[in-house]
């Protein structure tokens, strides 16, 4: 064994734990496993046979109600023109913005020509710049 530098601190170590230290530790952790500790909610409620009954019958209605009201209902989107329809043949001011056409603009096309490293571009021409 290396002696210490100092030999004054040659006592210093760790303390050595009492030998029974072990067998109390290992005890007190048997009884606290083996005792009724308090339950979590989550456990309460599985083991729980009216609320589990009450989950299953809430499941079992909403499948119900989804195979027989969704078997009558149409399957594709909405048709929202109907009620805005109906209101315009009360309100003409409505009625005159939903039959609005359209607007369309057609513009036409810028000409670019591509030769070897230039691009060239020219604006459209019109009517008026033709005559």
């Amino acid at each position: 064994m290396k002696q210490p530098l100092d030999p004054m601190s040659g006592g210093l170590g760790p303390p050595v734990p009492p030998p029974e230290l072990r067998d109390r530790a290992l005890q007190a952790a048997r009884a606290a496993m083996t005792a009724n500790g308090r339950t979590d909610i989550w456990l309460r409620l599985w083991r729980s046979r009216p609320i589990r009954l009450v989950w299953a019958s809430s499941v079992a209605a909403l499948l119900f109600g989804h195979i027989v009201i969704g078997a009558g209902a149409p399957s594709g989107p909405a048709d929202t023109i109907r009620p805005v329809m109906a209101a315009a043949a009360i309100n003409q001011e409505l009625a005159e913005v939903i039959d609005v056409e359209r607007v369309t603009i057609e513009l036409p096309a810028w000409e670019i020509r591509i030769s070897g490293d230039r691009v060239e571009t020219e604006p459209p021409t019109t009517d008026e710049d033709q005559s």
